[in-house]
C-alpha cells in the first residue's frame, strides 16, 4: 500500500500551496461566497492545471491520478478555499471528459472561467450555488443517473448554513439532462468523498498550527500556555489523529488510482478517519484558544465552520464506518 507522495506530486503540491497562501488569505475567505477576488483565484487555479488534474491530456487536462488530487485538495482545505474545487476536480472534469457534446463546458471549467456545484444528498440543496453556472445531482453511490443542470438565479433561494462562505442554496428549477450512470457515477461519488476527506485533513493541519501558535504566544501565570502539560497532551493527541488520517487518505487515493477492488472500503475509511480527526482537532483548537476562539473577529471560526460542514458532507463518519463494516462482513 502506498502512503506517500512522489517527488513530482510533492512539487505540484508546493506550487498549489504557494498560490493559495498568497491569494486565499482569511480576508478573501471572509468575503465569500461572492468576493471580488475569488474569480481571479479560480482562473489562476485553472491556468496551472489544477482544475483538470484527472482529465486526460487529449481533452486539455493533466492526466494525473487520485493521489495527486488528494495532494491538491489537502492544500485547498488548509486555506478553507471557498470555491468548489472538489466538485470541479473530482466530479465535473472526469465526468464531462468523455462527453463530446459538453467539451465547451469542460474547457471553460479547466480554464477557471466557470464554476460547477454538486448536490451530494440529491435534496435540491447544495453549496456554491451563488456563483456556479451548473449543478451535478442525482445518482451518487451508483444508484441512478447523474444530471447536469444549468442554474438560473431565479430558481435559487439562499439558505442559512453553518459555513456561510460556501453559499448554500436551494434549487427549485427543473432537473437537467442525464450525463452518466452506473460504474462511472459510483467512481465519481467515491472521488468526491475522497476529495472531501483530503480537505478535512488540510483543515485539521491548519487548525492545529493555529492552536500551537496561540499557546506559544499566550501567557498565563507568567508562563506560555503551551508549557502546561494538559495543553501539550491535548495538542499531541490532536496531532496523532491527523497523522493517522492523512496516510489513510493517501492510501485511498492510491486504491482509486490503481483500480483496487477495495477502493470503496478504503475511501470510506479515509472519510471516517479524516472527519473524526478534523472534528477532534477543531474541538481542541477551540479549547486552546479559550473565549477568543468563539469570536467571529478571530479567524479560527472560519476553519471550525468549514470542518463542521465537510465532516457531514458526502456521508458522515458513522455512515462510512458502517460501509467499512459491510465490506468486511461485520455489518449487514
Amino acid at each position: 500500500m502506498h502512503f506517500a507522495l512522489s517527488a513530482e506530486q510533492e512539487e505540484f503540491r508546493s506550487v498549489i500551496r504557494s498560490l493559495l497562501e498568497r491569494e486565499c488569505s482569511t480576508q478573501v475567505l471572509r468575503s465569500a461566497p461572492d468576493g471580488p477576488l475569488l474569480p481571479g483565484l479560480w482562473r489562476r487555479l485553472g491556468e496551472i492545471g489544477a482544475l483538470g488534474l484527472l482529465v486526460p491530456e487529449e481533452h486539455g487536462g493533466l492526466g494525473l491520478d487520485e493521489v495527486s488530487m488528494v495532494a491538491v485538495l489537502i492544500e485547498a482545505g488548509r486555506v478553507a478555499l471557498p470555491l468548489p474545487a472538489t466538485e470541479a476536480i473530482a466530479l465535473a472534469g472526469p465526468l464531462l471528459a468523455g462527453l463530446p457534446e459538453h467539451r465547451t463546458i469542460l474547457a471553460s471549467i479547466l480554464r477557471g472561467e466557470l464554476t460547477i456545484a454538486a448536490d451530494p444528498a440529491t435534496t435540491g440543496k447544495f453549496p456554491h450555488g451563488h456563483t456556479a453556472e451548473f449543478v451535478l445531482s442525482g445518482g451518487w453511490g451508483g444508484a441512478g443517473s447523474v444530471h447536469l443542470t444549468p442554474i438560473d438565479a431565479g430558481d435559487l433561494a439562499s439558505l442559512a448554513s453553518v459555513d456561510p462562505t460556501r453559499g448554500l442554496v436551494r434549487h427549485t428549477g427543473p432537473v437537467g439532462e442525464p450525463i452518466a450512470d452506473g460504474p462511472e457515477v459510483l467512481r465519481g461519488w467515491r472521488r468526491a468523498v475522497l476529495g472531501t476527506a483530503a480537505e478535512l485533513v488540510g483543515l485539521g493541519r491548519r487548525m492545529l498550527d493555529m492552536a500551537v501558535r496561540h499557546v506559544i504566544d499566550r501567557r498565563q501565570f507568567g508562563a506560555p500556555v503551551g508549557s502546561f502539560q494538559a495543553v501539550q497532551h491535548a495538542l499531541a493527541e490532536a496531532l496523532v489523529r491527523i497523522e493517522f488520517a492523512e496516510p489513510a487518505v493517501l492510501a485511498a487515493g492510491y486504491s482509486m488510482a490503481t483500480g483496487s477492488s477495495d477502493a470503496g472500503r478504503d475511501v470510506s475509511m479515509a472519510k471516517a478517519l479524516a472527519g473524526t480527526a478534523a472534528s477532534a482537532v477543531a474541538r481542541t483548537a477551540l479549547q486552546c484558544h479559550g473565549a477568543l476562539g468563539y469570536t467571529v473577529e478571530y479567524e479560527l471560526h472560519l476553519f471550525l465552520k468549514r470542518t463542521w460542514a465537510l465532516a457531514e458532507a458526502w456521508g458522515g463518519a458513522g455512515w462510512h464506518r458502517r460501509e467499512v463494516g459491510r465490506s468486511l462482513g461485520l455489518v449487514r
